[in-house]
This record gives structure tokens, C-alpha cells and sequence, in this order.
């Protein structure tokens, strides 16, 4: 995927959570901040996740075997199977992954050739990997996070933090340039608002293909 076409993707994801996030919130405008914050953060994982398996199905030809993981991945979401039942969880070791999916029969399926159970979906091969984090002026939680992209394989990796003024903006990319040398994965690195600014005027997301090299002026 190339960087312009996930930066419309990422875009237009977070609009459509902050405008998800801002009707619910007048209906409910006395939670807590906290409660608040949590919510958005939801929301926008669901709300990209289901754009990002969207994208995958519309690039790949092997697309009806994708299939998305992610938190509150709930049964009315819009997918063939739901991964709670294939698994019995629904975010599967990272923020999102997008899979390609394939089916294999169970030992005992000669026994019980008709029953339901007779065939189990696994996961064949990881398209997009993704892992957010949302702590600002937090260094230790944004390369935790990183370690995990680092340690999974995948042909797309993202890794999301919040936009904000200090040094950890520039330090998340020099890190993740350094620790992404040897992975033939396509990364990125985007910028989002933090949750508690979803009310306020913000930037545009900013998204980075890893390496990033900055340019002189």
C-alpha cells in the first residue's frame, strides 16, 4: 500500500470516529473524562480496523480470506464469521491485524465428517500488523509498543502515537528507523490527535514511511 493511500485511509477513519464519538457524546454528557477518553480510543481502532480490511479486500486478489482482529470486535460487525467464535477472542497479540485466512480440517472431522466442527480457520499469513499508543511525553510506552512490531512478521506494519510538541515525536521515528533495519515489512509511522483534543481545532493526521529521512532545508 502506498503512503498517500493510507493517509486518506487514517484520515478519513478519524473523522468518521470524531464524528461518531462527538454524536454519542451528546447524548451522554455527563461520563466521566476518563470514560470519554477510553471510548474514543475504541472507537477509533474499530473504525479504522474495518477501512484498513477494506482497502486489504479491495487490493488483494485472496481478499475474501481476509479477515480483521481488533478490541471490542463485536458480532454485528460486518464480517462473514466472527472471530470470537473461530478463537474465542477477538484482538489477536496486536492493536489490529488484518489476516489472510485459510481452513483445515480437524483430526477427528474422518469420525465426524458433517459436524460443524469438522474444519478450523487459521490465520495463513499477517497483511497489516498495527499498534497504538496514545501516552504523550512517554518514551518508555511508545517503545514498548514498537518491540511489539519488531517481534511480529507481517508484509504491512503501522505503528500510531499521539501528535504533540516535544522531542518524542522526532525520537519515535529515529527509533523506529533504527529498529526496522533488517525487517523487509513496509512500515509506517502515523500521527493522530490524542483523544483529549477531539474536541479542539487539530492538525491534519501525519503519516511517515519507515525509513523516514528528513529533509534538509
Amino acid at each position: 500500500m502506498e503512503l498517500d493511500i493510507l493517509k486518506n485511509i487514517i484520515q478519513n477513519s478519524f473523522n468518521q470516529a470524531v464524528e461518531y464519538c462527538n454524536t454519542f457524546e451528546l447524548e451522554n454528557i455527563e461520563s466521566e473524562q476518563r470514560f470519554r477518553h477510553a471510548n474514543r480510543s475504541r472507537i477509533w481502532i474499530e473504525t479504522f480496523a474495518k477501512a484498513l480490511l477494506k482497502a486489504s479486500q479491495q487490493a488483494e486478489v485472496s481478499a475474501e480470506n481476509h479477515q480483521a482482529f481488533y478490541r471490542k470486535n463485536r458480532k454485528d460487525d460486518h464480517q462473514e464469521d466472527n472471530n470470537a467464535q473461530m478463537f474465542g477472542l477477538t484482538e489477536f497479540l496486536f492493536d489490529i491485524v488484518i489476516a489472510e485466512m485459510t481452513e483445515f480440517d480437524t483430526a477427528s472431522k474422518k469420525r465426524h465428517p458433517h459436524s460443524k466442527y469438522a474444519k478450523l480457520q487459521a490465520i495463513r499469513k499477517a497483511v497489516w500488523i498495527v499498534e497504538s499508543e496514545f501516552k504523550r511525553k512517554d518514551s518508555r510506552a511508545l517503545l514498548l509498543d514498537m518491540n511489539k512490531l519488531v517481534l511480529g512478521r507481517a508484509e504491512h506494519k503501522l505503528f500510531i502515537m499521539s501528535q504533540d510538541e516535544s522531542d518524542t515525536q522526532d525520537w519515535a521515528i529515529e527509533t523506529l528507523n533504527t529498529l526496522s533495519k533488517e525487517d523487509d515489512a513496509k512500515i509506517f509511522l502515523a500521527r493522530i490527535p490524542h483523544p483529549c483534543d477531539w474536541g479542539k481545532p487539530h492538525k491534519k493526521v501525519e503519516v511517515f514511511e519507515i525509513p523516514y529521512v528528513q529533509k534538509k532545508i
